[in-house]
């Protein structure tokens, strides 16, 4: 990128942010909030998965609710459409532009979204949605508190995506794609963290969470 020019792909996140105990300080609410992210992902996967069993084997009918689900939240909720790779671009780069209340909205609207979209049907994945729902969590957790935007986001991405996943050193590696090596030590001890917490009802495995890649 730095020989040729950047021309899409993955987004990453600045090299500088805030390290210190201004930042620290906030570390388990930060993981907490992935936490509760990611039992609103589980629940809703469940809820979901109970919901397509009720169209049988009308497949079609299924992926046209999907649709239709899809583009009713997308009208109210536009940062839950796409991917969220673009998405996350802006956010990065003006995060303030955005208020508190549209980003947990859509954060937990994308994740609805996703699980919707993946049990009636479609075809994709969750990463780059799970890694935008984060980052729109972490900011409107920053924009509350006054911890750095990176570091939060950072920190509630490796948690939520860990607290899936079940293996903190592959999601480390996995968000290191988006973060620069600064951020390695926040990240690592997020996702460690999270993983050692039992998710409930599932025997402490919430599930690998990307079996697919995204479309």
């Amino acid at each position: 990128g730095k020989l040729t020019g950047v021309s899409g792909g993955i987004p990453r996140f600045n090299a500088a942010h805030a390290v210190g105990i201004d930042q620290w300080k906030w570390f388990v609410p930060m993981a907490a909030a992935g936490i509760v992210l990611a039992l609103w992902y589980i629940l809703t996967r469940s809820v979901m998965k109970k919901a397509a069993c009720l169209f049988g084997e009308h497949d079609i009918l299924r992926c046209v609710c999907a649709g239709v689900l899809l583009a009713a939240a997308g009208f109210f909720v536009p940062l839950g459409m796409f991917s969220g790779e673009q998405q996350l671009t802006g956010l990065v780069q003006y995060p303030q532009t955005y208020a508190v209340s549209i980003l947990v909205v859509s954060a937990f609207m994308k994740i609805f979204l996703v699980n919707s979209c993946i049990e009636l049907g479609w075809r994709g994945g969750n990463i780059f949605p799970m890694i935008f729902s984060g980052a729109m969590a972490g900011y409107a957790f920053a924009a509350l508190t006054g911890a750095d935007g990176a570091f939060a986001a950072a920190v509630v991405i490796a948690a939520f995506y860990s607290y899936i996943m079940r293996k903190p050193a592959a999601v480390t590696c996995i968000l290191l794609l988006c973060f620069p090596v600064t951020y390695i030590i926040p990240v690592a001890v997020s996702a460690f963290v999270a993983a050692k917490i039992p998710a409930p009802g599932m025997g402490g495995k919430a599930g690998n969470g990307t079996s697919e890649p995204e479309d």
